[in-house]
């Protein structure tokens, strides 16, 4: 009896398990959730979506708190987020899968890094009353109508959407945007951003140029100072009473005198009645709080932007010939942005300085560029001439006196024999790109007026790489024209 009770006992508590099981088998299995990695805040009403580059979403755990307070749902996006949510069948399929209808009135403020960054501003300017606001971390800004006097050598340029053509963004100037530079940023540098925040601010756009200092492709926008900005963006721009199910909502427009003011070289800052610099060339920020972080943790833009009505060099380099058999051809100064060996004119932070390879590209010099130098005319390299064994690699002429300047990567710590009476000023320039950025210290040499300079190969390769994926780089040559007495 005792065995018939026991047995009697174990079937009784197995047989949930077995129909379970047979009801399971009848069942189709349940779908994988497309937007996993989206984050809802429960119990109250939803007003929109925070929409952020995958390569930069992070753990949303930081941004819970802000999304609850502002009722935003939280959504990285990854290679198929160009337009992501603002397409209507896209934007559907996640308002079903996260079971809120309402999604699909959402406006959205996006987050963008390079390139992204730029398109999101194309974006903005194609959905200017459904984009709340605009965060572009280390963008490859637009090339914006009106602004095309600030050219950097891309009139010619033909293989970038974004640089190579110069877009209407007149619309996006309605929508706050943020765009943080990287001081040591071997990407875009930081002058594109700082110029089209100094074009937006002079159509009087609620735009923000932030520099971080130290900073390089990829970092985030502190949220120190991007929480409190999207705060006083979100006040202003978004309706106190927004009810998403009635449909989109009306944003309203910026009033940029209900902000604050700053100054990128001196971060000076002041509300927007006491502001007394010239207020179409101050960056905007839209509350005291973003102001104060904006000021602690930026860094000042050294100089102001650099003369762009000359397109082309000066003069001072003159009969530039290349000796390697191999990459000798030497091309105008004004000829298709990213080819190798021409004179450039103006040296500055993003500008494009080596052919690296027909299949990396052309990588910038970007970052930080010494005053030194600034300015000067220098040679566009090509990579490809490393190899070069030859008794001279280059030679060309200056028109006046004038010092020469290589600059040559620090990871070679064998310098080439005809660097030894060359002058070691103690400033570097940085260049690369990512992953493979680098710091190249500056040698300076005087020459007399119609003097002929011949520079050498660049040297050894690196005997041991760091990182395998490291190249060795070609000096760069700069010249300045000497002071007379």
């Amino acid at each position: 009896m005792k065995r018939l009770i026991t047995f009697s006992l174990l079937f009784l508590g197995c047989l949930p398990l077995l129909v379970g099981h047979i009801q399971a088998q009848g069942e189709e299995p349940a779908k994988p959730k497309k937007f996993a990695n989206a984050w809802v805040p429960e119990g109250r009403p939803l007003r929109g979506v925070l929409h952020f580059d995958g390569r930069q979403a992070g753990n949303p755990k930081a941004w819970q708190p802000f999304c609850e307070r502002h009722g935003l749902v939280w959504f990285p996006f990854g290679r198929d987020g160009d337009v992501a949510l603002f397409d209507e069948k896209f934007r559907a399929e996640v308002a079903a899968e996260l079971k809120r209808p309402e999604l699909v009135n959402a406006p959205v403020i996006r987050v963008g890094l390079s390139s992204n960054g730029g398109f999101t501003m194309l974006l903005a300017q194609q959905h200017p009353d459904r984009m709340l606001a605009v965060v572009a971390h280390q963008p490859l800004p637009p090339w914006a109508k009106g602004n095309e006097g600030f050219h950097f050598n891309r009139r010619t340029e033909t293989k970038s959407s974004l640089v190579g053509t110069p877009h209407d963004i007149s619309q996006a100037f309605r929508v706050p945007c943020i765009q943080q530079a990287g001081e040591n940023d071997s990407v875009c540098g930081t002058i594109m951003a700082y110029g089209l925040d100094r074009y937006a601010r002079s159509q009087e756009a609620p735009w923000t140029y932030f520099c971080l200092p130290r900073g390089g492709h990829g970092n985030f926008v502190p949220n120190e100072l991007l929480m409190p900005w999207l705060d006083g963006v979100i006040a202003q721009r978004l309706p106190a009473d927004v009810d998403l199910s009635k449909g989109p909502p009306k944003l309203n427009g910026i009033r940029i005198e209900d902000g604050w003011l700053a100054d990128p070289q001196t971060l000076e800052i002041a509300e927007f009645a006491k502001y007394v610099g010239d207020k179409a060339k101050a960056t905007w920020l839209p509350n005291e709080a973003s102001a104060l972080a904006w000021k602690k943790l930026g860094l000042a833009m050294p100089f102001e932007l650099p003369e762009q009505s000359v397109a082309k060099p000066s003069g001072l380099i003159d009969k530039l010939v290349i000796h390697d058999p191999k990459s000798n051809r030497v091309v105008p100064s004004d000829s298709v942005y990213g080819e190798p060996w021409k004179i450039v004119a103006n040296l500055k932070p993003g500008d494009v300085g080596w052919k690296a390879s027909p299949s990396a590209g052309p990588v910038a010099v970007v970052g930080k560029v010494p005053e030194l130098v600034r300015g000067c005319d220098w040679i566009m390299a090509d990579n490809a001439s490393l190899a070069h064994t030859g008794e001279v690699l280059l030679e060309f002429t200056v028109t006046d006196q004038a010092t020469v300047y290589v600059a040559h990567d620090e990871k070679l710590a064998k310098k080439p024999d005809w660097l030894a009476d060359w002058k070691d000023t103690g400033e570097s320039l940085q260049g690369g790109f990512l992953g493979n950025e680098r710091s190249f210290r500056l040698y300076e040499k005087p020459f007399p007026q119609g003097a002929t300079v011949k520079l050498s190969p660049n040297g050894p390769s690196l005997e041991k790489q760091e990182k395998p994926q490291w190249l060795p780089w070609l000096y760069l040559t700069i010249v300045k024209r000497q002071q007379q007495p």
